[in-house]
């Protein structure tokens, strides 16, 4: 009996303790990726386009949003690659938060068009700009699809498809590289 007691009443004291400290059980990587992973294509099928998880590495985005007033906000996990097919074109920016080894990558059939610019302010300033795509830390490949305004990443490849200033005065900004073995870059010089 006294067995018993001294058990509950160290078990209840081990509990307390653990629930002090925050000592929880521990989420497993797969299953954190997963969640994620959800997030992402909640986030998208949120927006008005159909996002599918094609394995537990990539997503594919397909539909149609034009006339777009607002932006689209996307955090794409490390190591996703996210298949972009789908048309999103207004007076927006898709803008993403990756991380490590996150792609968009915009593939056959694809358009992203920033076809009236919108206002930013950028320090104390206000200015119109002219951005499809505004990715930190996630890279942009273009393999087949369409972009119109300017591109803002880390990495940019083009092997495929094309880019276009659109309205804006540069097409591709990055602050690591740009590689381009296919398709066009443009810049528009009447703006």
């Amino acid at each position: 009996m006294i067995k018993g007691k001294l058990l509950s009443s160290l078990t209840t004291v081990f509990l307390t303790i653990a629930m002090v400290f925050g000592v929880m059980p521990l989420v497993t990587p797969s299953a954190m990726a997963r969640d994620l992973l959800s997030s992402l294509i909640f986030s998208i099928n949120n927006a008005g386009l159909d996002a599918i998880a094609e394995g537990t590495d990539k997503v594919i985005v397909t539909g149609k949003l034009t006339n777009v007033g607002s932006n689209l906000d996307l955090s794409i996990p490390s190591g996703i690659t996210v298949e972009w097919r789908a048309v999103f074109s207004g007076a927006a920016c898709i803008n993403i938060r990756g991380g490590n080894n996150s792609i968009l990558d915009i593939a056959e059939g694809g358009i992203i068009a920033n076809t009236d610019g919108f206002e930013r302010a950028i320090m104390n300033n206000s200015s119109i700009v002219y951005e499809s795509i505004r990715a930190i830390d996630c890279n942009i490949t273009i393999s087949g699809g369409a972009v119109s305004g300017m591109i803002f990443a880390r990495n940019v490849t083009v092997s495929g498809g094309s880019v276009d200033s659109g309205r804006g005065q540069s097409a591709i900004t990055a602050t690591n590289s740009v590689a381009i073995s296919a398709g066009t870059v443009s810049v528009n010089k009447a703006v």
